[in-house]
């Protein structure tokens, strides 16, 4: 009588069991012979324990594995190197000439050389551009630019060579001298390098 009743028992906990592992994994099933059988493919083995009066039930479970999920790609940024442009006009030398300087910058301050910079001259009080060039970043692309006062307030610029630099590549052009003007350069980028823009710097007069 005790050998039904512990037989009975272990039905009803496996029945037990098995409802409740359905409605906590319903993807998984009982192997009703684990020494012969194998789970199916994206399922694995997995071994449940029960305990009824003082003796262990072991059984073999198939659990539905699911596929890894894997992080959303991150969006395109087509493979290029950030960079940071900056640029100054500043007198120097003797007698003081005004020389323009550009620089392209990566990984907090690695130089990308010779890639052009093109540069903007803005009247800030009267909100127009006065000029437009472009020099090569670094030190072989830093220019000249002579600065002469005119009648009336006015002050005329023009790319002219001042030892040891080459002219500016522009004309020239003139503004008052009372006037804030303002230099900015950016880069466009390239295969290997995005573009980037400089702060609007100071243009001496």
């Amino acid at each position: 009588m005790y050998r039904r009743l512990a037989v009975s028992i272990a039905a009803l906990s496996t029945v037990a069991f098995t409802a409740s592992a359905s409605a906590a994994t319903p993807r998984s099933y009982l192997l009703r012979r684990p020494a012969h059988e194998h789970c199916r493919a994206r399922y694995s083995r997995k071994v449940k324990v029960a305990h009824v009066h003082h003796r262990t039930v072991r059984h073999v479970w198939c659990v539905y594995t699911a596929p890894p999920v894997r992080p959303p790609a991150p969006p395109p940024t087509g493979g290029r190197t950030a960079t940071s442009t900056s640029v100054n006009a500043t007198y120097s030398g003797s007698p003081p000439a005004l020389t323009v300087a550009g620089r392209v910058t990566y990984d907090g301050g690695l130089q990308v050389a010779g890639v052009p910079v093109t540069y903007t001259v803005e009247d800030t009080t009267a909100g127009r551009v006065l000029e437009t060039f472009v020099e090569p970043a670094g030190v072989l692309g830093t220019c000249g630019i002579a600065v002469t006062q005119q009648y009336r307030g006015l002050v005329t610029y023009q790319g002219e060579p001042e030892l040891p630099y080459h002219g500016c590549a522009f004309t020239g052009f003139v503004a008052p001298g009372d006037d804030i003007l303002v230099i900015r350069g950016s880069f466009a980028g390239n295969e290997s390098y995005a573009p980037s823009e400089s702060p609007a710097e100071p243009f001496p007069g």
